[in-house]
Order: structure tokens, then C-alpha cells, then sequence
């Protein structure tokens, strides 16, 4: 399968997405905990996203 300009963009878009997710993952446990909480799965969307 041959990438094209269209593909990356796509990409782009799904990292963007997953690396922003991960701030309403914390916003959800944070608020669900009464406290400020930094859940391990916004760990591994930094790194997803990252990527």
C-alpha cells in the first residue's frame, strides 16, 4: 500500500486526537476522584499520541 499525502494527514489527525484525549480522560478521573489525579492510561495516550 502505497501513503499517500491524503494518509498522512489522516494520521496526523488520529495522533492529534489521541494526545488531546488525554486531557478529558484527566479532567473525567480528576473529577470523579473530587482531586486533582493523573490516571496511568494518560501516560500511554502521550506516548500514542506522540508517535
Amino acid at each position: 500500500m502505497e501513503f499517500t499525502a491524503k494518509s498522512w494527514v489522516i494520521i496526523g489527525f488520529l495522533g492529534q486526537f489521541v494526545f488531546g484525549a488525554r486531557f478529558l480522560i484527566q479532567w473525567i478521573c480528576s473529577e470523579l476522584k473530587k482531586e486533582s489525579h493523573i490516571p496511568l492510561v494518560f501516560w500511554y495516550l502521550s506516548i500514542g499520541g506522540g508517535v
